[in-house]
């Protein structure tokens, strides 16, 4: 993880702001039996980091790494979130903030025939809200859909 990783290099790292900008942004992952991996993909991502400190001198060390994303989901929705990590503590707490907005359901094909062997063959989801919060590695999650003609 991350936060792990960040308290064991061997320099201090101290970085106000890190920006990436246009990428693209590929989830693959295969299911039990499956013959090949479900797909979702995020284009013109911007990524923004802001307070990233492994350096205990600095004043900003205990305050937790801001971080921002706007991307198009599946090339078509509007996806902006933000999230809340506390890098420098050794359990994986994380909380994420996130809107969506609308896109053709068939476009989640990619990701539930290989992955959850379903289909969807219409509908429009509207928008969404995504509400994570991680604690020591333990997520809860909200996603209350808003979809028509499904």
């Amino acid at each position: 993880m991350p936060n792990e990783l960040l308290s064991t290099l061997p320099i201090a790292v101290h970085a106000d702001s890190i920006i990436l900008r246009n990428g693209t942004l590929i989830v693959r992952e295969r299911a039990v039996g499956s013959l090949k991996p479900g797909m979702l993909f995020f284009d013109r991502t911007r990524i923004a980091l802001t307070g990233l400190y492994s350096d205990p001198e600095n004043k900003n060390q205990d305050k937790p790494t801001h971080i921002s994303l706007s991307a198009y989901f599946v090339g078509e929705a509007l996806l902006r979130s933000s999230w809340i990590y506390p890098l420098q503590q050794k359990a994986f707490d994380l909380d994420i903030y996130a809107t969506l907005g609308s896109f053709d359901a068939k476009k989640l094909n990619t990701w539930l025939v290989p992955f959850e062997r379903i289909e969807v063959t219409a509908g429009i989801l509207d928008i969404g809200r995504i509400d994570i919060k991680i604690r020591s590695g333990t997520s809860t999650t909200m996603v209350p859909p808003y979809y028509r003609n499904l």
